[in-house]
């Protein structure tokens, strides 16, 4: 934890007048403001400026009213969601950057681009081969790419580290940094699809070359602090590992589906949940995948069971027969959704992914009804009949996701050979997971 002692700005005087002997603490990814207020002043403020010894100008961004200290001096507390260094911004519609620089180390770990070879002690020389950028994406607007850098550090010895930086950078105007930051939000949900888990917090500067501040004589560069964003290796990771070697071909072709693709984004967001908050309950995950996989194949498959005509003819012969304005209202308002396939049906239709990612030896047809008969019990909590039990709907719940899974993973352009090798052994290892917590709840009851 570091405090910092300084000036702030509000912009309820145009920030015009200094609030002095304000304390900026940052711990970890919590950063909190706190100054002497005699105004009893509760509002929350999308910027304040401020000036800290050994920090410098800051802008603090999207601040909100925390507490109140009373006493001898009455002191206001806020808490304060994103830090910038160098540059005290006026309007948060300006706050805007060329690019958004990343070091993050889960994704050098993932990469492995060796740049240091040879041994100072058997070849009396190390020497560096800077690898070429990698481009991941690329559209109009920006470009994200990976580079690689050294970073020297000396003490009593010389500590040379390697490390690489997600750059994304706008072709363009500048653009605004949560532009920015959303698509390296994306990226990091990606790593985390594919089983790529950091343990180090990421680390974050902008840059801006467009404009050349008051006070500077070149374009600047400023530091981006925020509430660190991750995913957690949650439960079981049900494929074995993507290497980046397997799709560093085709990473521009998976990234740009996997950013531009509409029609997977909420399929996305449901698996994912799991893997951003920390804990999910086994009823909400079981849902979670149900839906994932249930609109992964509304949006990405097929989505009527009559062609519109045929489907068309059958609603009048029906209505034809109806006598009353209230049988048609009803008749009208219950078809609405009778031609879309039922939840069944979706996954009968996707059995042969099934098979790819379950064990040999189960009835996926009688595994489909389960799966059903539980979802629709959860929904409506009409019978528990022939239902999965928690310890069932959990393990139910990772074969959806897998299956989710290996759906978009094809989507998105993972080849077919990739695809085969990295859930060959999926449904066996979900299989044998289950059966040991099988056997572990049986033993503590025996």
């Amino acid at each position: 934890m570091k405090q910092y002692k300084g000036n702030i700005y509000l912009v309820d005087d145009n920030f015009e007048n200094k609030i002095i002997g304000a304390t900026l603490t940052i711990d970890n990814d919590n950063f909190e403001l706190e100054f002497s207020d005699t105004t009893y002043r509760q509002s929350s403020y999308k910027i304040i400026q401020g000036e800290f010894l050994d920090l410098g100008y800051v802008t603090l961004i999207d601040c909100t009213h925390s507490g109140n200290t009373l006493g001898i001096i009455h002191l206001t507390k806020y808490r304060v969601q994103h830090i910038i260094t160098e540059i005290k911004f006026d309007d948060y519609n300006s706050i805007v950057a060329t690019s958004l620089h990343i070091k993050m180390p889960s994704l050098n770990e993932w990469i492995r681009k060796l740049t240091l070879t040879g041994s100072l002690i058997f070849n009396g020389k190390i020497e560096y081969s800077k690898p070429e950028k990698i481009l991941f994406f690329e559209n109009n607007e920006y470009s994200v790419q990976i580079g690689f850098y050294l970073q020297e550090s000396r003490n009593e010895s010389i500590t040379i580290t390697q490390y690489c930086e997600l750059e994304i950078k706008s072709k363009n105007n500048s653009l605004n940094i949560f532009e920015l930051f959303n698509v390296y939000k994306k990226i990091k949900i990606f790593l985390g699809f594919i089983g790529v888990f950091g343990k180090q917090q990421d680390e974050f500067y902008l840059r801006e070359e467009n404009l050349i501040y008051e006070g500077q004589d070149e374009p600047i560069t400023m530091k981006f602090l925020t509430k660190n964003f991750d995913t957690n290796n949650s439960g079981i990771l049900t494929h074995t590992k993507i290497n980046f070697t397997d799709i560093e071909r085709s990473i521009d072709t998976i990234l740009n589906n996997w950013l531009t693709n509409e029609k997977i984004q909420d399929s996305i967001i449901l698996v994912m949940e799991k893997y951003t908050f920390i804990k999910l309950t086994v009823e909400t995950y079981f849902l979670n995948t149900c839906f994932a996989i249930e609109t992964f194949h509304r949006k990405n498959k097929f989505n009527t069971v009559f062609s519109v005509s045929e489907f068309n003819k059958i609603k009048r012969g029906i209505r034809s027969k109806l006598e009353t304005d209230n049988e048609i209202k009803l008749f009208n308002d219950k078809l609405k959704f009778a031609n879309e396939p039922t939840f069944n049906d979706r996954l009968i239709s996707l059995k042969s992914e099934f098979e790819s990612i379950t064990f040999e030896g189960l009835d996926i047809e009688e595994y489909i009804v389960k799966i059903v008969k539980t979802r629709n019990y959860l929904v409506h909590r009409g019978s528990k009949n022939n239902i999965f039990n928690n310890l069932e709907m959990y393990y139910a719940a990772v074969y959806l996701e897998a299956l989710t899974k290996f759906c978009i993973m094809e989507t998105i352009g993972f080849e077919k050979e990739l695809l085969n090798k990295i859930f060959r052994d999926t449904g066996t290892k979900i299989n044998h997971n289950y059966e040991l917590s099988a056997n572990y709840t049986i033993s503590k009851y025996l």
